[in-house]
């Protein structure tokens, strides 16, 4: 996985490795069993991936370990969003368009899908605050702002407000990654969730 490389050449790995303890040993001895080899992989750095053409027993460890806070960062498609209650710190959508296809082409991510992907982010339950971000080409970046407005009247315009480093970090990579295969910006920092800064819970990608 490119932000695991990432982050180890940055000298960063450690920032989303689980921290050692009878539940990360026993997490490990499952992923390590599974015939999926790139879990127990990713699982040692804190990283795990979620998609449809995964096994459902290998789908159901990962999101069990998520929501635990063992795995630090999810790559998964957007239905995890749809489909499972798994809330997190920080949610970034890397890209705005999905393959449809009853048209045979890219199209657009809905506006109510965006904001069900970012409804993971900042749970009141959990969290103190949430973040949610957009990585999106520069001709899309009227819509998500548009739509952002649409659906947020009260709520202030887009702006930055990551006060962790370790989110800072882990934007910084995706932004790199995203820069070194096609042009895209980053459209902002949504949403600050209720009460003050700071959180132990995990990202998803």
């Amino acid at each position: 996985m490119v932000l695991k490389e990432m982050a180890l050449q940055h000298n960063q790995l450690k920032v989303f490795e689980p921290e050692e303890n009878a539940a990360v040993g026993q997490a490990r001895k499952t992923l390590d069993r599974s015939r999926n080899k790139q879990l127990g992989e990713l699982f040692h750095c804190g990283f795990s991936v979620h998609h449809a053409g995964m096994l459902r027993s290998d789908r159901s460890v990962v999101e069990k370990y998520f929501g635990e806070g063992l795995i630090k960062v999810l790559v998964c498609t957007s239905t995890l969003a749809w489909g499972v209650n798994l809330p997190a710190h920080c949610v970034i959508i890397r890209g705005t368009e999905i393959y449809d296809a009853k048209h045979g082409s890219f199209v657009d991510l809905g506006i109510l899908d965006v904001l069900q992907i970012f409804g993971r982010a900042g749970r009141p339950q959990f969290d103190k605050s949430g973040h949610g971000v957009i990585i999106t080409s520069h001709d899309k970046l009227s819509h998500q702002k548009k739509a952002h407005r649409m659906t947020h009247s009260t709520s202030g315009s887009i702006c930055s407000a990551f006060t962790s480093s370790v989110l800072r970090l882990f934007i910084g990579m995706f932004v790199l990654l995203t820069f070194s295969s096609n042009q895209h910006v980053v459209l902002g920092d949504v949403v600050k969730g209720v009460g003050g800064e700071g959180s132990n819970r995990k990202e998803a990608a």
